[in-house]
């Protein structure tokens, strides 16, 4: 929801995909790069190990993004406005960091006095072997039905079920 604008009937629009990551590559934060850096990367990361951004290069989108399901929703001018100034205060923050809370490679090769390269192998041999799974909350879709049917009229929530089934 954090990049969703709201249309003229006030609804909000993400698309759910699977992404299929493949070879990540590290792409510092204010990078103008819009490529993989050589034919051995699909993707690229702000951070390999703690990722926050993930960047699926435009020669891969069509391979490597599956979009799943369409989520369509309303929020209330409130919450709207919100969100509106939450998003302000991050996109400030992070035009703040410094490069010690996110491991550019610059402030790595500085840490470990090694050449950038070297950095970059050194923390993808670290990440072999390891699955990084979701930090947020997971919910199956039919118990997430469950929790919001008591804000949703029954005609809505038949209709939202319908949808499910459908495109399962």
């Amino acid at each position: 929801a954090a990049y969703s604008d709201v249309d003229e009937n006030g609804e909000q629009h993400m698309v759910l995909c699977r992404v299929i990551l493949g070879n990540v590559e590290l792409v510092s934060p204010g990078s103008q790069q819009f490529h993989p850096s050589s034919e051995e990367f699909d993707t690229g990361v702000d951070d390999l190990m703690n990722p926050r951004r993930y960047i699926v290069w435009s020669t891969h989108m069509n391979t490597h993004i599956l979009p799943e399901y369409v989520v369509s929703f309303k929020v209330s001018p409130h919450l709207h406005e919100y969100w509106s100034r939450l998003k302000a205060r991050q996109y400030a923050r992070s035009a703040l960091e410094t490069d010690g809370s996110r491991q550019s490679c610059p402030a790595l090769v500085k840490k470990s006095g090694q050449p950038c390269s070297d950095v970059v192998k050194e923390s993808r041999h670290k990440m072999q072997g390891h699955v990084l799974m979701p930090t947020s909350a997971w919910m199956s879709f039919p118990r997430l039905f469950g929790v919001i049917e008591k804000f949703l009229s029954s005609s809505s929530l038949s209709l939202m079920k319908k949808h499910y089934a459908d495109y399962k």
